[in-house]
């Protein structure tokens, strides 16, 4: 095919030549003839272009209508913060075009009992494309299920710090982004071979004791609690009442989102932190080189290049960013308020996962404190609470009143408890008395060093 373009492309370059040597035409008609090809190649691009926008206006009103019904219907069954039914809403509508993303974070309902999670669950199951609602999981029902596509809604998920569930939870932790693999042996003949799974796909959990810190980093964590709405609690499910499951059916959401998707994809913000890169740094790789010469034909527009500006601005990073850039794209394929607040949702996210990490620090601050008691002398001794927290406070640096309530012997004994270095305690009139294992923080230290 490369070759008949440059083929086409040579010939019209050389029409006036060509014409002369044939005697045809003249110098001034070739030119003329031309340029009115050139013309109405220009006048063919405009009109499709046009007539692709067009076409995205008109999806995005569809999925807007839908959105809203969506909205409707979750605000109908399940009581929650009002700003989690737009980030819901626009989840949903994510699953209809998971092939546009690299990435795509989990739903987590952090829920205590009667407060509507697995009615959550069971909505979701129908809104959602291809959505399975499960009562228990296994790691080989997870990546056979995922990798027919299925979105995996998995209810009363609890115990994953268990032994026997160690596969299922190496499994979560990875298959919230493409590309992971699971392969399984088969018997062929009288020969072996392998069947390859990808478990990448949208995954929706729903329990009472909550996730470890590191699914905890893959999942948007929505808390539930009971609704006082005496006629929420009564209404009994009827999820198609508004007839929206045929509406998902109907309207061909997967391929309106496809045609909407064209404009704010991973490849665009890439290009956009390529070009980035390029105007901040004085000398170029020659990757950025390569990026630069292969977007220069296809220029993003001054509307795309300010969206991305404002997600660059707001100082979502890392796996954050990987998290939310799905959603803050299909929110940009609703209208300006939907993206502002998925984009606050994020930031929100981000910010409390720093103050989550202040907390992971001080819990080194102390590990490396307790680590430079000595071994002989200190080992087993008992040591007050009070005291050991004065110590430690001391040791931060901390000498303001405000500083010095946050770090109060409540939060250092569940400290101490929580990373395992008490070897027992006793209580005292005068307080609490502990022995700390400084080995074991040693060994801590060097580990996290």
């Amino acid at each position: 095919m490369d070759k008949y373009k440059g083929g086409k492309k040579k010939s019209l370059d050389n029409l006036e030549e060509a014409a002369v040597k044939a005697g045809s035409l003249s110098k001034e008609e070739a030119k003329t003839i031309k340029e009115g090809i050139k013309g109405s190649e220009e006048f063919k691009k405009k009109l499709k272009h046009e007539e692709e926008k067009w076409e995205i206006d008109e999806a995005k009103i569809k999925i807007g209508e839908i959105f809203e019904e969506i909205k409707i219907i979750l605000r109908r069954y399940v009581k929650l913060k009002e700003e989690y039914y737009n980030v819901v809403a626009v989840w949903i509508i994510g699953t209809y075009n998971m092939g546009a993303f690299s990435t795509y974070p989990y739903l987590f309902m952090n829920a205590q009992k009667g407060s509507g999670k697995t009615r959550m669950l069971k909505l979701l199951e129908v809104l959602v494309y291809k959505g399975i609602l499960l009562a228990s999981m296994r790691e080989a029902v997870l990546f056979r299920l995922a990798d027919k596509g299925f979105a995996l809604l998995i209810d009363e998920l609890e115990g994953l710090e268990r032994k026997e569930n160690a596969p299922l939870k190496e499994l979560l932790n990875a298959c919230y982004k493409r590309g992971t693999k699971v392969f399984r042996m088969k018997k062929v003949g009288d020969s072996w071979d392998f069947d390859s799974f990808e478990p990448f796909t949208p995954i929706a959990i729903a329990n009472i004791g909550g996730v470890d810190d590191v699914l905890g980093d893959r999942v948007i964590t929505l808390t539930l609690n009971k609704s006082t709405n005496s006629n929420l609690t009564l209404l009994q499910e009827d999820f198609n009442e508004l007839g929206i499951i045929e509406k998902l059916k109907e309207c061909g959401l997967s391929s309106l989102c496809s045609l909407c998707s064209k404009k704010y994809n991973r490849q665009s913000f890439n290009q956009y932190i390529d070009e980035l890169s390029t105007n901040t740094t004085t000398t170029l790789t020659t990757l950025t080189t390569l990026y630069t010469s292969l977007h220069k034909e296809n220029k993003l527009s001054d509307d795309v290049v300010s969206v991305y500006n404002r997600i660059v601005a707001s100082k979502i990073r890392g796996r954050h960013l990987e998290l939310m850039l799905p959603l803050l794209f299909v929110s940009l394929m609703l209208n300006e308020e939907v993206f502002e607040n998925v984009l606050k949702f994020g930031q929100e996210i981000s910010k409390q996962k720093k103050e989550d990490d202040i907390t992971d620090s001080l819990d080194v601050s102390l590990i490396e404190f307790v680590s430079k008691m000595s071994p002989e002398m200190d080992y087993g001794r008992f040591r007050f609470v009070y005291k050991i927290t004065e110590d430690f406070r001391y040791f931060l640096g901390i000498r303001k009143e405000r500083e010095r309530e946050d770090i109060n012997f409540w939060w250092l004994g569940r400290a101490l408890k929580r990373l395992g270095l008490i070897i027992y305690k006793r209580r005292l009139s005068a307080g609490v008395e502990v022995g700390l294992n400084v080995p074991k923080a040693v060994k801590l230290i060097n580990n996290i060093k």
